[in-house]
């Protein structure tokens, strides 16, 4: 029997992307956006496949390997017409204007971008939902245009390569492992460093050519700052990596001032906020109900029928149906997913083969959850100790994973709770479950955030509602403008 374990090092139950540098720009969360590798579905690009786009680029086959690992594509016409506008103007105004570009809607709440040396540019819903105006999403498509004519991923792939030259060169040829860690250490340093410089150098290029393109410059400021907001809204209480491949938000708020007020002063060029918020309302935001919803700590899946609920204190992202949840101070996590179920293969069973590589299974014992057969047992690491359980329903099993640094009773009677919670939806229960979506509303003399943000179904309501919208405590509401809000 055949099976990828669950890496248990680094970010606990994290499954890294592995994509070559050379052939994806993945730029993220606070920057050029990053792909949080504890959400992120692994995916293999293959190593040789036909139609390939370009030097360095991947084929259609490639293309929607990718795009279905983010939960697929994200029709909106309305939305799709204004961003190939918005990418032939840059084009049009950018370095290398004869180089075409396909911009591709993502169907991810996630706030993403990247783009392949090939001019494949990628932006998710979440991101679209997040911007304001057409000068905003200028921004965006015009940082990942630089990218490409910067030929940042041959750049940094390349130097990637020779760091792994030297590593490896210590570490065999010349017999000296603790060489090739340290030559290990300082190149990740280098690289890290270097791919900073290249997001500072995009932001750079973009807000010069969002410009020469007739978009207001200060767009890229506006997204800037908002996308710092939201992040700060998403990952309270996260650790921070000083490793880090990205400027901070800060720093790239910044320097994107900076170079806006080289080209003049704010109120130049086409930002066109209406027309924007118009061509995003009804789309779908936060989770794809097809996949499973968050409310609150609970997952639902309307789809497959079925819900859990994640311990106290817990904050839950899912990315189809792999949620991760992430405990208050980060001393505590957990990983949900569903696998096919083997012929004659018991829930106890399935534990003992080990879904974690180097940890030792303790305690291995069946349980009846809600009806459902299930097992579940104790697994411990040199740092980490973990609570697993697998659920048996409908020919498949679903896998509970926590991990705490230190699993005391009280830690893992709530670790317990949680897989107990996992139960069948009624018919009841799958009918309250309603999909949310952008909506507009037009504010009314003497309405303020408050009172707009009551439109909207959502937990934070207020917060979230400045946030959608750009505004901060000293930014008034205009009466007769148009403003976001989330509605079922």
């Amino acid at each position: 029997m055949r099976r990828r374990a669950l890496n248990s090092a680094g970010s606990q139950f994290g499954t890294a992307r592995r994509v070559a540098a050379s052939a994806l720009l993945v730029v993220g969360a606070g920057g050029c956006l990053t792909l949080d590798p504890e959400t992120a579905k692994p995916l293999a690009l293959p190593a040789s496949t036909p139609r390939v786009l370009g030097a360095g680029g991947v084929s259609d086959r490639a293309h929607a390997q990718l795009v279905a690992s983010f939960g697929g594509a994200y029709r909106s016409p309305r939305a799709e017409r204004i961003l190939s506008d918005i990418s032939r103007r840059l084009v049009a105004a950018s370095d290398e204007p004869g180089q075409s570009y396909q911009v591709t809607v993502l169907n991810s709440p996630t706030i993403n971008a990247f783009a392949l040396p090939t001019g494949r540019l990628y932006v998710t819903r979440g991101l679209l939902a997040l911007a304001n105006d057409t000068s905003e999403i200028a921004a965006v498509l015009s940082h990942e245009i630089a990218h490409v004519t910067a030929k940042h991923a041959n750049a940094r792939g390349e130097l990637e390569r020779n760091a792994d030259l030297v590593s490896k060169v210590s570490a065999d040829l010349l017999n000296d492992t603790a060489g090739g860690d340290r030559a290990r250490a300082r190149s990740r340093l280098t690289i890290a460093s270097f791919s900073r410089l290249q997001e500072l150098e995009a932001d750079q290029f973009g807000v010069r050519t969002m410009a020469r393109a007739g978009y207001d410059p200060y767009g890229s400021v506006r997204f800037l700052t908002s996308l710092g907001r939201s992040g700060g809204l998403r990952s309270s209480g996260a650790k921070v990596d000083f490793l880090a491949t990205h400027p901070t938000t800060p720093e790239r708020v910044q320097k994107a001032l900076l170079a806006a007020r080289q080209i003049g002063g704010p109120g130049q060029g086409e930002s066109n906020r209406e027309g924007w918020l118009r061509a995003i309302e009804g789309m779908a935001y936060g989770d794809d109900r097809g996949g499973g919803v968050i409310r609150g700590r609970r997952f639902i899946s309307t789809a497959s029928g079925y819900g859990f609920s994640a311990p106290e204190g817990f904050t839950l992202e899912a990315n189809g149906q792999v949620v991760i949840g992430r405990g208050a101070g980060g001393l505590s996590a957990m990983r949900f997913d569903r696998v096919a179920r083997e012929n004659g293969q018991t829930p106890e069973d399935y534990l003992r083969t080990g879904l974690l590589e180097g940890v030792i299974m303790e305690d291995v014992r069946p349980l009846n959850i809600n009806g459902l057969a299930a097992a579940t047992g104790i697994g411990r690491s040199k740092d980490w100790s973990y609570r697993l359980a697998v659920i048996e329903m409908d020919g498949s099993i679903y896998r509970l994973l926590f991990s705490a640094q230190s699993l005391s009773s009280d830690v893992d009677g709530q670790f317990i709770a949680a897989i107990e919670s996992f139960n069948r939806l009624s018919s009841d229960d799958a009918r309250t479950v309603k999909p949310t979506q952008i909506g507009l509303v037009t504010a009314g003399t003497n309405e303020d955030a408050v009172a707009l943000a009551r439109h909207m179904t959502s937990e934070r309501a207020l917060e979230r509602f400045s946030i959608l919208n750009g505004l901060d405590g000293a930014t008034p509401i205009r009466p007769g403008e148009l403003y976001k809000i989330i509605v079922e």
